[in-house]
């Protein structure tokens, strides 16, 4: 996870926001999930809201797909390979004191895919045995970032 300091003035973010993640995964495939998370201070007037996480943006992508939609074949298990993909376009004003997060999440996974770290043809006909908890390591190392594009808080002009 990813974490700016707490922010002074508000920022805006606008656009597409792109995931451009190097990972490895122990297994043979892998859900890469990325998230754009707006935090909100832990002493916000609204005690409800102290600390609460408000994702903005998240995306998902296979594994099995980094080189082909049309072929997906498996991971090399340890092997560090690039994810980049979109999570779409926002428009969201992270306000002053707020903090923004960038994060992974294979428990929004778990809930969409049975075998979430390992290829085979049919998952109705995987076996308990195969089911394997895989994990992601040395994620987010060098090189990972999120592009995005960030508005500049300029008066309105007319003629």
């Amino acid at each position: 996870m990813w974490k700016l300091p707490v922010l002074k003035t508000d920022l805006t973010i606008t656009g597409v926001v792109l995931a451009d993640i190097y990972a490895a995964t122990t297994g043979t495939d892998n859900d890469m999930v990325v998230k754009l998370i707006d935090q909100y201070p832990e002493d916000d007037p609204d005690a409800k809201m102290r600390g609460y996480q408000l994702m903005t943006n998240a995306e998902i992508f296979r594994g099995r797909y980094l080189d082909s939609f049309e072929r997906p074949a498996p991971l090399g298990a340890g092997s560090i390979r690039e994810y980049k993909f979109s999570l779409h376009d926002v428009d969201h004003v992270f306000k002053a004191g707020h903090t923004v997060m960038v994060g992974d999440s294979e428990h929004l996974v778990s809930a969409l895919r049975p075998e979430p770290t390992n290829v085979c043809a049919q998952y109705h006909e995987g076996e308990a045995g195969r089911l394997q908890a895989g994990d992601h390591h040395d994620l987010f190392r060098a090189g990972s970032r999120l592009e995005c594009s960030v508005a500049r808080d300029e008066p309105l002009r007319t003629r």
